[in-house]
Formats: C-alpha cells, sequence, structure tokens
C-alpha cells in the first residue's frame, strides 16, 4: 500500500511536472516500466533513446514519493570498500563493481549536461568526518584505496574540515570530489520529461496489478482495467514494492529519513562549501548533515542506519549481523525473477545506479 506522502521543500522550488494522466488504453509495446521514480524514468529514458517503445505505469504522481523527497546527496562508491569487494566478488567481478560505483556521480551530473536538466545541484564534495582516532584511520584507509583506483579524494585533518565545514570538534576525515548534491524531485521531473521527449509514454494514477507470462512475452493488468503487452518489463517500486513479484517485497529492507529546512537564511552565510557525514561512533550510529541552498533555504537531511541496538544485543555479533545486512543490500539490488523481467532496486540514498540487462 502507497502512503500519501506530504509535500517537501523541493516542490516550492524548480521546474514543474510534465502533464501526464491515467492509462487510457491496452497497448503493446516492448517494454514495460513499472515505477516512475528515478530509476524507472532513467531506464525509460535510455530504452527510449536505444529505439524501443516503453511505456511507464505509476500508481501516483511523478516525483510524489522517495525518489522527490530524498535529501539528494550523489555520492559514488558502496558502503564497501575496494579491497573488500575484491574479496567478496573476487578479483575480475570486484574491479567492474568497482569501476560501476566510481562511475555512478559522473553519470548523473553528465545526464544533466548533456540532457540540459533544469535541476538545481552543487558538486563540491563529499567529507566523512571522524571524531576518534579509529574513525579516522578507516577514513585514511578509504581514501588511500580509493586514490589508488583513480578517484579525486584526499585526507583531511581537522582544521581543514573545520575550514571546509564550518564544524568544530573533528580529528580528520576524508573528501571525495567526485560527490554533489541535486534537486531530487527537480531531477525526477525533468527525467521524465526527457524520456518523453526520447519516445517513452507515462502513465500516472495507475498501477499494474498483476503480470502473466505467454508466448510473446507479458501481460500487465491494470486497476483500470486496461492491459499492456510487452516482451520485457523492469519492476523499479523499490520501497513500494507490493506482490506483484512474488519474493520480492521480503528481499527490500527499509530505511526511513526525514529532512528539516530553515527559513530562508540571510545572504551573507554560505553553505556552498562541501557536505558532511559523520562517521560511525563505536555503538554504530552515524548521521549526516547535508548544507543545500534553494532559493535561501537551507536544507539540512539526516539519515537513519540500522543501529547496532537494533540487530543484536552483543557487540561482537552486531558486526556479523550487520555485514549480514550489507551482503544481502547488495544482492537485491537486482531481482531476476523470469525470462524477459527483472527488478532493478537501484537507487537508494547514494544516488544513481544505473541499468542492468539480462538476457535469457
Amino acid at each position: 500500500m502507497i502512503v500519501k506522502a506530504s509535500k517537501s521543500l523541493w516542490h516550492e522550488f524548480g521546474p514543474m511536472g510534465v502533464a501526464s494522466g491515467p492509462l487510457r488504453r491496452s497497448e503493446s509495446i516492448d517494454l514495460i516500466v513499472v515505477g516512475g521514480g528515478i530509476l524507472g524514468l532513467s531506464t525509460a529514458l535510455h530504452a527510449a533513446g536505444a529505439g524501443l517503445s516503453v511505456r511507464v505505469v505509476e500508481a501516483g504522481e511523478i516525483g510524489e514519493q522517495a525518489s522527490g523527497l530524498n535529501g539528494g546527496q550523489v555520492i559514488p562508491g558502496l558502503k564497501y570498500d575496494p579491497s573488500s569487494l575484491r574479496a567478496l566478488f573476487g578479483e575480475a567481478r570486484g574491479e567492474r563493481i568497482i569501476a560501476f560505483a566510481a562511475s555512478t556521480a559522473d553519470k548523473v551530473f553528465d545526464l544533466i549536461l548533456n540532457l540540459r536538466l533544469d535541476v538545481p545541484q552543487r558538486r563540491s564534495g563529499w567529507i566523512q568526518a571522524a571524531h576518534e582516532p579509529k574513525a579516522a584511520r578507516s577514513a585514511e584507509t578509504r581514501a588511500s584505496e580509493w586514490r589508488q583506483c583513480g578517484a579525486d579524494v584526499a585526507v583531511l585533518n581537522g582544521a581543514e574540515i573545520t575550514s571546509l565545514t564550518g564544524a568544530c570538534g573533528y580529528i580528520g576525515g576524508w573528501i571525495d570530489r567526485r560527490a554533489g548534491i541535486i534537486q531530487p524531485l527537480a531531477y525526477t521531473r525533468e527525467l521524465a520529461r526527457a524520456a518523453i521527449e526520447n519516445g517513452a509514454k507515462i502513465a500516472t494514477g495507475t498501477r499494474v496489478t498483476r503480470l502473466l507470462q505467454n508466448i510473446d512475452g507479458w501481460v500487465a493488468e491494470t486497476t483500470l482495467g486496461y492491459e499492456l503487452r510487452a516482451r520485457s518489463v523492469v519492476v523499479a517500486t523499490n520501497a513500494y514494492t507490493d506482490n506483484l513479484i512474488p519474493g520480492l517485497r521480503e528481499s527490500v529492507i527499509i530505511l526511513h529519513s526525514f529532512q528539516i529546512a530553515t527559513a530562508p537564511l540571510p545572504p551573507n552565510l554560505d553553505a556552498a562549501g562541501p557536505f558532511l557525514y559523520i562517521a560511525r561512533s563505536s555503538r554504530g550510529q552515524a548521521s549526516a548533515a547535508i548544507p543545500f541552498l534553494c532559493e535561501g533555504h537551507l536544507a539540512m537531511s539526516r539519515r537513519c542506519e540500522i543501529t547496532g541496538a537494533g540487530v543484536m544485543s552483543s557487540g561482537a555479533r552486531i558486526g556479523k549481523a550487520r555485514m549480514t545486512l550489507h551482503r544481502h543490500w547488495i544482492r537485491t539490488k537486482y531481482f531476476y525473477y523470469r525470462c524477459g523481467i527483472v527488478s532493478l532496486d537501484g537507487y537508494d540514498a547514494r544516488g544513481f545506479r544505473g541499468l542492468i540487462v539480462r538476457r535469457c
């Protein structure tokens, strides 16, 4: 069930959404995309650009849920450092994952530039700050590994963090200059516009209730009684996944977040620096403070993490349990159901993830 979301600050600024409405007839196309968030719209944009006929089916309105309500962080990389990815997946596959993860922020900002999307943005970097020696050592290791992979990163001392962010009390950390922030609702709406200009069609206020496989591909039944027929289906519902695909809902781990925005600030207060991520404490807690100046407002986002207390009561077992969750998080980004249908849960707080293609 989709819960109606309240409007955020992002609705006050940025481009208007494209005109769309419910599905009005049955159709036969090459590709059905279920879900009109960032992932589904990016999939539709690129698939239409490759010459496929595409129909996006969105149960609500474009951008009204997570894609238009998140903090807008665009951070390359994954939870795991490069050495951990190689250990988990082997050298060859690990290197492919590292290269892909390293390119994600470039993909987003290049797309905005090349398609001239009307999206407020700032690419001034991301700082992971450390308040204790152990966290500082981890930051140095992470920066060193990504620098060896060619990333534009650097280790920072406490004074440098204060100079860049105004935050005092941190003993060190690292900065990833590839990262930045976008206005997520504007990005979502502009992806929809670009997808339509590429030839994709979008239906809002229409829920896909059932997927049936036949000799020619797939039939999608909708709440309005119309049917869509296509050879392939991409399910891009992520946290709003229902029972459309058996087992998919159980594979999604839902994290909640909130945002707080100030009243308009005086023009002499500058929020143009990198945004700050506070490293985990010894108890596994973390938060993020992300300054983003939007028409005089300073938006601050804090992201809730899965903490130790919520997983296991013993500190020795917490790490093992959290490692299991993180492995699960990586695996469930791609859910292959049957020939011609995939689910891509590739958008999260760390930005663009991309389209995975599998032939059968």
